[in-house]
């Protein structure tokens, strides 16, 4: 009796380990998922911006403080909102140029090569 007990004892232990390498091996499978996800939306995000797409720059709080249009070796302008306290929300390219929306309901046509407002219409 006491040889049969020692023998599911052994079995038993053995699922054990064999249970916790397997959740072992898939905690570490997950990370390895999640890295290469960040890697390629960073690929993605260095692609876009070496493209000149312009994005905002946030503040700490994460509100936009600026219309960033990035070139091939820095910055090429920044534009700041309509009034100083404004904040963008929203930036993308359009048929007369950069885009950008602030909170306050102030949409700005931007020119793309120096970020001057082009025009500006209230919006809400």
């Amino acid at each position: 009796m006491a040889e049969v007990s020692l023998a599911v004892t052994r079995l038993l232990l053995i699922g054990a380990i064999v249970l916790t390498v397997a959740v072992v091996l898939a905690f570490v499978a997950s990370i390895a998922v999640g890295v290469v996800l960040l890697v390629r939306f960073y690929a993605r995000e260095a692609g876009t911006r070496s493209l000149q797409q312009p994005y905002l720059h946030l503040d700490e709080h994460g509100y936009g403080i600026a219309v960033v249009m990035p070139a091939e070796h820095g910055i090429a302008w920044t534009s700041g909102p309509p009034t100083a306290s404004d904040r963008w929300v929203s930036v993308s390219h359009s048929a007369d140029g950069v885009v950008a929306t602030s909170w306050n309901g102030i949409r700005a046509t931007l020119h793309p090569g120096t970020g001057r407002v082009l025009a500006s219409t209230f919006t809400k």
